[in-house]
């Protein structure tokens, strides 16, 4: 049990050193270092993956709440090319219309009409007889003639060529006209609910459309068939007309729970599909026989108004509060192109029958002392 008395190992030690010197040999004793270091983040080299034992890789993929947006509703608009700013209207421009042939341009004012040269941009002639806005303008078919609405109440015809007023019926005030296809009726939308239809030449009144219960017509519209009259109220419906007996066809309503005012309405050119502005400042296309709802393109920031179809139905343009003017495809729904016009809301928009150009119309609401302003753009090759 020698083994385990406290000097034995010390013995056995000395005895160990002493041998391994009379061998000639020496055992120091090792010294061990340690070479530590400690990198900070940073100096972790590029192509090291540190993974902590406990966790679990994140993959490499889109979180939950994001959605990839297809590309055919998201391309990257385009802007417009202004070819024109013509500042002679006085007050805001409620209305514009081209004559089919595009050789003149009609605006809506303050208490009058102006004429303009649809090539030139110049202004040719300014009709004066209306006492109060002018909400309305629309062009026959043939050119020769130009009917206007307005808040004085009265629907007024007019002669482009000799400048004159050719005729004058007292109305309600008047939010909207509309000329038939064939040229021989005009149809104005009032304050009161009610569609008034008019023998073009004689001035004569043919028919009403009466739905006082539903609010002001603020929007009207001819099918290119000259069969149905969509007209657009304040409330927001949309409601559509039998031209030759008076008789709904068809009520669109309660689509959403937002202030809506249908401010502008337009057919497509084939008639198949009728587009609307509203107040919410979305942008609506309908089924104009079952009033499905077909597509919702986009919107504007604050109210949309102004709304016109391409001569070939393919796209739309619309204007509204926000000063823009926008470009959809009436297929997919993609805004094709944006671009700001001047400051002032926009409230009036007509494609040229050419389809090369757009005419635009701004100007503050009820406000006689500010000049609108007429734009005219440059409507992209698509």
């Amino acid at each position: 049990m020698l083994r385990h008395h406290p000097l034995y190992w010390l013995f056995t030690v000395l005895i160990g050193m002493i041998v391994l010197s009379a061998c000639g040999g020496t055992a120091p004793l090792p010294t061990i270092t340690a070479d530590i270091k400690i990198s900070t983040p940073s100096q972790i080299p590029p192509t090291l993956t540190v993974i902590a034992p406990t966790q679990t890789p994140i993959p490499a993929t889109v979180a939950p709440a994001q959605k990839p947006i297809p590309a055919t509703v998201a391309p990257t608009p385009q802007g417009l090319i202004v070819l024109a700013e013509l500042t002679g209207s006085v007050g805001p421009i409620y209305s514009l219309a081209w004559a089919l042939d595009g050789l003149m341009l009609a605006s809506a004012g303050y208490k009058e009409v102006n004429l303009w040269n649809g090539e030139t941009y110049a202004l040719l002639s300014t009709l004066v007889g209306h006492t109060n806005y002018v909400w309305g303008v629309a062009w026959a078919p043939d050119g020769n003639q130009l009917v206007s609405g307005s808040h004085d109440r009265t629907v007024r015809f007019w002669d482009p060529n000799s400048e004159t007023e050719n005729n004058q019926l007292n109305t309600t005030l008047i939010y909207s006209v509309a000329w038939s296809p064939d040229g021989s009726q005009v149809a104005a939308g009032s304050s009161d609910g009610i569609i008034t239809i008019w023998d073009a030449i004689s001035g004569n009144m043919l028919r009403e459309m009466n739905n006082r219960m539903v609010s002001e017509i603020i929007s009207l519209g001819w099918s290119p068939d000259g069969s149905t009259l969509a007209a657009g109220y304040l409330n927001g419906d949309i409601v559509l007309w039998g031209a030759a007996n008076g008789v709904v066809l068809l009520t669109i309503n309660n689509y959403t729970s937002r202030r809506s005012d249908t401010n502008g309405l337009a057919w497509s050119p084939d008639g198949t599909r009728l587009a609307t502005a509203h107040q919410d400042g979305v942008i609506r296309l309908w089924n104009p026989v079952d009033g499905k709802l077909l597509l919702e393109p986009g919107r504007h920031s604050g109210w949309a108004r102004g709304v016109a179809w391409s001569p070939d139905g393919q796209w739309l343009v619309t204007t509204g509060e926000d000063a823009r003017v926008q470009i959809w495809d009436t297929a997919t729904g993609a805004r094709q192109a944006v671009q700001k016009a001047g400051n002032l809301p926009l409230w009036s928009a007509a494609w040229s029958p050419d389809g090369t150009r757009i005419a635009v119309g701004s100007g503050n609401y009820n406000s006689s002392t500010i000049p609108g302003v007429l734009v005219i753009l440059a409507a992209p090759p698509f």
